[in-house]
């Protein structure tokens, strides 16, 4: 991504310009930091599954290596 593109997505208008500021970047270095952590116990863990219907979450839960193993395995026995 160009510094261009950053600015234009994570900048702030004023009139016909996009600024991303020092404080601005380090804002957005913050939450992608956070966002980089909350990644990182997804993927420890080994991922996370959400059901979501009609606009509401249903339920969500790790996702369990053996059983996609499982169902892996038997698809590919067909």
């Amino acid at each position: 991504m160009r510094q261009t593109d950053l600015a234009m997505e994570f900048g702030r208008v004023n009139q016909d310009k996009f600024i991303l500021d020092r404080k601005g970047a380090q804002s957005v270095i913050e939450k992608l930091d956070r966002l980089r952590k909350e990644l990182v116990k997804i993927k420890d863990k080994g991922g996370v599954t959400v059901v979501y219907e009609r606009g509401s979450l249903v339920t969500a839960y790790n996702c369990n290596r053996r059983r996609y193993e499982n169902r892996k395995s038997v698809f590919q026995s067909y």
